[in-house]
C-alpha cells in the first residue's frame, strides 16, 4: 500500500447531475476528481511517526489467560454439568419407578382382591403386628416423601438444564 487513493467528489457529482460512472464526458469526470496520495499527505501533516519503545503490557495489568487453557476450562465445566444432569435424570427416573410402586402397594393395601404387595425385609419388619389401616397410613407417609425427594430432583435436574 504505497500509494494511497482517496478518490472524492467523483460519484457526488455524477450522481447529483444524473450521469452515470460509466458513461459521460470523461474531461468531466476526471476535472472533479481529487487524487490525495501518501506523499500529499506526507507534505501536508508530515511524515507519521510512532513511538519505538512500545510497553508490552501495562503496567499494572494482568496478562492474558492463554485461550487454548479457556476452552479446556470451559469444556471441563460442561463436561462436569453433562455428567451431573445424567445422574439427575437417572435419580428422577429412579426415585418415579419407586413412586409407582408405592402408589401400586397403596392399591393393593385398599382393595383385598389385589394380590399382596412383595415387601423387603425391612418392610416386612415394619409392617408386622400392624393392621391394615396402619400400613396405609404408613405407605402414604413413604408416598408423599417419595413425591417430595422426586420434586427435589425435578428441580435440580431443571437447573442444571438451564446451564447450572
Amino acid at each position: 500500500m504505497n500509494r494511497t487513493i482517496i478518490v472524492l467528489g467523483t460519484l457526488l457529482a455524477l450522481a447529483s447531475v444524473g450521469v452515470s460512472a460509466t458513461g459521460g464526458n470523461k474531461a468531466k469526470e476526471l476535472a472533479a476528481t481529487v487524487v490525495i496520495t501518501n506523499e500529499v499527505l506526507s507534505q501536508l501533516y508530515g511524515e507519521a511517526s510512532f513511538p519505538a519503545d512500545v510497553p508490552a503490557t501495562v503496567e499494572g495489568s494482568a496478562p492474558l489467560p492463554d485461550p487454548l487453557e479457556v476452552m479446556e476450562v470451559e469444556a471441563g465445566a460442561r463436561r462436569v454439568l453433562r455428567d451431573r444432569a445424567a445422574a439427575a435424570r437417572g435419580r428422577v427416573a429412579a426415585l418415579e419407578i419407586r413412586l409407582q410402586e408405592l402408589e401400586t402397594r397403596r392399591l393393593a393395601i385398599k382393595n383385598p382382591f389385589l394380590a399382596r404387595p412383595v415387601l423387603t425385609e425391612e418392610e416386612a419388619a415394619e409392617w408386622e403386628g400392624r393392621d391394615n389401616v396402619a400400613r396405609l397410613r404408613l405407605t402414604e407417609q413413604t408416598i408423599e416423601q417419595a413425591r417430595k425427594e422426586l420434586e427435589a430432583e425435578q428441580a435440580e435436574l431443571a437447573r442444571l438444564r438451564r446451564g447450572g
